[in-house]
């Protein structure tokens, strides 16, 4: 039965869903569907049951045709991300959060990143070989960890406002800096990658 609201408005934008999700698949990148609206997932096991098989791909999107893409983290894509949230109405400046970390710290390599609907941020980088604990507001005030256990809505999502997530850097996701690995990634857990004992999973990039 599809879930209420995950049904769409129009074919063309579905058509163009159900276009990006193979070409994400392709990518090597796994994913599953997600409400427009909430964002969870239409799936029993949420991003446990992502997956880059095109025919359970293209069932999904036939059942849900307007779903948005929901692209776990971690070591099964290779992937983290700073989720930079910009929302004047809560009082929330993530991207001033993340100016003063880069004025302290240094700034950001470029790295694939996309636009939110609400005008903030996802930037993307490399799984560093370990655990990346997920977190809200914790290395910064609008500033939110997806590591491990985590995922982010993919572009061209639309959400059920009809609004998109669009790329505004398509580069292969950067190496974060050491300095953002010593806020988001247990020492203990680092010490087991540089010793070897931390084996990835993922999709590798570059």
């Amino acid at each position: 039965m599809k879930s209420p609201g995950a049904t769409g408005r129009g074919t063309d934008e579905s058509a163009d869903i159900a276009t990006a999700t193979r070409a994400v698949a392709a990518e090597g990148i796994v994913i599953f569907p997600c409400h427009p609206k909430t964002k969870a997932p239409l799936v029993p096991r949420g991003f446990k049951e992502a997956t880059s098989d095109l025919a359970l791909i293209e069932a999904w999107w036939r059942q849900w045709p307007k779903a948005m893409i929901g692209v776990p983290m971690g070591d099964v894509n290779g992937l983290f991300a700073l989720d930079v949230d910009w929302d004047p109405s809560r009082g929330i400046d993530g991207r001033a959060a993340l100016a003063s970390l880069e004025g302290t710290h240094g700034s950001l390599p470029p790295t694939r990143t996309q636009r939110t609907p609400r005008g903030g941020e996802h930037r993307l980088f490399r799984w560093p070989g370990t655990k990346v604990m997920n977190s809200t507001s914790k290395i910064g005030t609008g500033i939110d960890v997806r590591g491990d256990g985590g995922y982010v809505i993919w572009a061209p999502s639309v959400n059920s406002d009809g609004d998109a997530y669009t790329w505004i850097g398509l580069q292969d996701p950067a190496d974060a800096p050491e300095w953002l690995l010593r806020l988001v990634v247990n020492p203990e857990e680092r010490e087991k990658a540089r010793s070897g004992r931390s084996q990835c999973r993922c999709r590798k990039w570059g």
